[in-house]
């Protein structure tokens, strides 16, 4: 008999702290699917030849303007295949979504303007337009991100998904 499990993941990124929520009614399938959370920021450092190169550091602080990257690490610390696998990702409140930055290897990315009541690609999101009629969505209306990874992730395999948005 094979059964699948579907297992849902959320994380809340607040500002520059990462917070991993899981959701209660899924909680107790979650025990084999690890999540680790980051958010990061570029920084330029200059080496002791006077080089200087980007890298990426803990954004412990953030200003207006600055670009964040949002990263979640996954992995399958069980012994059978996690199946299913969701992982969806509120966008942090004065964060405005950098199109085209969403990323995942084996996952179709999906987007909610409604605060993710419903998910779908971008080209077919609509919003009020306020004169009673809808309009595309843009960037800055995404409220969520959400990762469906398109197969089961095996015993021992990790990966990582992600994004990056400004801060207002």
């Amino acid at each position: 008999m094979n059964i699948t499990r579907r297992l849902t993941l959320t994380l809340l990124l607040v500002a520059a702290v990462a917070i991993p929520v899981a959701q209660a009614a899924e909680a107790a399938r979650a025990e084999t699917v690890t999540l680790e959370a980051a958010v990061e920021r570029e920084v330029v450092r200059v080496d002791a030849q006077g080089i200087a190169r980007q890298q990426r550091v803990p954004a412990e602080k953030a200003v207006p303007g600055e670009l964040l990257f949002y990263r979640t690490r996954y992995a399958n610390a069980g012994m059978s295949p996690a199946e299913d696998v969701i992982i969806h990702n509120p966008i942090p409140a004065h964060m405005v979504y950098m199109p085209g930055s969403a990323y995942g290897e084996i996952a179709q990315v999906e987007f909610s303007v409604d605060g993710g009541k419903t998910f779908a690609a971008p080209e077919l999101l609509r919003v009020p337009d306020g004169e009673g009629g809808l309009r595309a969505a843009r960037a800055e209306d995404y409220t969520d991100i959400r990762w469906t990874l398109v197969r089961g992730i095996a015993p021992g395999e990790d990966g990582q998904v992600g994004f990056s948005a400004r801060l207002q």
